[in-house]
């Protein structure tokens, strides 16, 4: 009670985890545990092995395996920046994320060995900034950026193949 829910994931057991500024909360029935994990918490995802994905302001992407989280990073891992501001995670395991601002970064992909990450540079693409990512139920990545008017755009990735859903150019205005 009294605090601001930035995002919340449950699993099919009945698992719910609740992100409130800096604190990550898991609550099973009457058990509950709390976390600060000393970043704000921007989203979160639960990965089919029950494991837990987190997008954060300032350390970059966490993991949470149910005993240890390992936070990568600009430094370790190469993210463009120490904020990811969506994840997400298809049913075998790869993670989806941003970790961009305007004219920096984009697409990230983590394989569970090595991240790979789209940009306007070596992508379809048209700009940056990706304002949501989405799972389809076929494990299809759906993509919308934003940053440039008139520019955005809805992508989908399906076994590795781009498909823009509108304009190359720029569909929406944001």
């Amino acid at each position: 009670e009294g605090k601001y829910i930035s995002c919340i994931d449950t699993d099919n057991k009945g698992n719910i985890w609740i992100a409130s500024g800096k604190e990550l909360y898991f609550k099973n029935g009457g058990n509950q545990k709390t976390f600060d994990l000393g970043f704000g918490i921007v989203d979160i995802a639960i990965s089919p092995d029950e494991s837990l994905w987190i997008g954060s302001d300032g350390g970059g992407l966490g993991h949470f395996n149910g005993r240890d989280f390992t936070w990568y990073n600009k430094e370790n891992a190469g993210l463009p920046r120490d904020y990811v501001r969506n994840v997400e995670v298809t049913s075998d395991g790869n993670v989806w994320f941003s970790s961009c601002a305007h004219q920096i970064g984009g697409l990230g992909f983590y394989d569970g060995v090595s991240f790979e990450f789209f940009t306007p540079e070596n992508s379809p693409l048209n700009q940056s900034i990706i304002q949501d990512i989405e799972i389809g139920s076929d494990d299809a990545v759906y993509i919308a950026t934003a940053g440039t008017v008139w520019k955005t755009n809805i992508y989908r990735i399906s076994d590795k193949k781009w498909e823009c859903l509108g304009d190359e150019e720029g569909t929406f205005y944001w």
